[in-house]
């Protein structure tokens, strides 16, 4: 069993180190990331990883009116690294896949559900900054847990698992972009509590392609997945989010960050419950991360992207 994981990022230098090697404890095989426009760092320490052969790197030629999420998930299903997978997934480097059983194994998850279903739905549980104002090299799985409740509608968002098919078209961004007929020739999606999804969850227009995934309450479900999502991190990492701003929107946009506003934060910096399940993979992701740092360049490459990510959000000092 082999399960894909793409991404896309920008100017996110000192966090792929450990999202890296946190997802290849996971299961992960292979692991494929387009970047773009970095200018931290990022460019290098993903070359390195793929000199490496830890992961595949893209990096992406845009023209000024494109959009670096939609151009990579036009190309991306058809990447020969992912042709060979079973299983696919779009993670963002800010979102950490957590299963509560089958070993915390995406290939174990995968290889449960395949009798199942072809999509599984897996909602986001949303981790503020616990009050963290600066930035600071460390495990974002260390630093940041608190979270809202369960039942904040902000979970209704999920990410999605899915297997690899004449029924699917390419990667959406939430969703599998499916064919036509995914439903009538017998796809099914469920939840991570096996429900199944409502029909909105069925939408392939190319239209509904990009559209966030959601959920009603009622199947907003973590029993046995979630995405650990970071969506801000501290204060500091959040001013620096806002400046580099989506990635569904064309380089050339001059509204780029107008998600990543003062409501944004008010919204995802959610810290009302405490969760720490994510300590008990510290040292696991530490000492896979210090494998990877031993591999020719990485330390050095890890090491400027620290410092470019510090002048980045401190570009007068």
């Amino acid at each position: 069993m082999k399960v894909g994981l793409l991404s896309c990022v920008r100017d996110e230098g000192p966090f792929l180190l450990e999202w890296v090697a946190y997802h290849l404890l996971r299961g992960f095989d292979p692991i494929v990331v387009y970047s773009n426009d970095s200018s931290d760092g990022t460019t290098e320490l993903l070359d390195t990883l793929d000199r490496a052969g830890v992961l595949t790197h893209v990096l992406q030629q845009l023209a000024p009116s494109q959009a670096p999420q939609f151009v990579a998930a036009d190309i991306a299903f058809d990447h020969p690294e992912l042709q060979a997978a079973d299983w696919l997934i779009w993670l963002d480097v800010d979102e950490f896949l957590y299963c509560t059983h089958w070993n915390n194994d995406v290939r174990d998850m995968a290889e449960n559900m395949s009798e199942i279903a072809d999509v599984v739905c897996i909602n986001w549980l949303n981790f503020g900054s616990g009050g963290v104002e600066k930035w600071s090299p460390g495990l974002v799985i260390e630093q940041f847990l608190h979270r809202g409740p369960e039942n904040s509608s902000r979970n209704i968002m999920y990410k999605s698992l899915f297997k690899r098919s004449n029924k699917v078209r390419g990667f959406g961004l939430h969703r599998p972009f499916m064919k036509s007929d995914f439903r009538e020739s017998g796809g099914r999606i469920v939840n991570t509590s096996f429900k199944p999804m409502h029909d909105e969850a069925y939408r392939w227009t190319s239209r509904a392609r990009h559209k966030q995934g959601d959920a009603p309450m009622e199947l907003v479900s973590h029993e046995n997945a979630a995405i650990f999502h970071y969506p801000v991190k501290s204060r500091e990492s959040f001013e620096g989010k806002r400046r580099r701003g989506q990635g569904t929107k064309a380089l050339d946009s001059d509204d780029r960050a107008i998600r990543f506003r003062e409501r944004y934060w008010m919204i995802y910096n959610q810290n009302a419950v405490s969760d720490s399940r994510m300590l008990e993979c510290v040292e696991p992701v530490t000492q896979k991360m210090n494998e990877l740092l031993k591999l020719p360049e990485v330390a050095a490459a890890h090491a400027a992207c620290l410092e470019g990510y510090a002048k980045l959000l401190n570009p007068e000092t």
